[in-house]
């Protein structure tokens, strides 16, 4: 599993609150067993997720964790690192 601009909160979204998806806790051994590996991408000037989201899941799944300091949303066209990883894994 890769994960990018993750996050395990409603972000004190109203939308993110209707959807009813943070209502119940989450279940992080459950998520470990469901998956072979986790990699967490994250960004310290990302927008709209504080970085603290993604370093608590980090810890709750034992991820493997790439952090950076100006990557945003990571919504640009090329990531490299993302392609790295996958290549390292298949």
């Amino acid at each position: 599993m890769i994960l990018v601009g993750t996050y395990y909160t409603d972000l004190d979204d109203e939308l993110e609150k209707k959807s009813g998806y943070f209502d119940e806790p989450w279940k992080w051994e459950e998520i470990m067993n469901n998956a072979e590996k986790i990699v967490i991408f994250a960004s310290q000037d990302d927008p709209y997720i504080s970085i603290s989201e993604p370093r608590f899941m980090k810890e709750k799944l034992g991820a493997e964790y790439h952090e950076y300091e100006s990557r945003g949303h990571f919504d640009e066209k090329e990531f490299p690192e993302l392609i790295s990883v996958l290549k390292k894994y298949i």
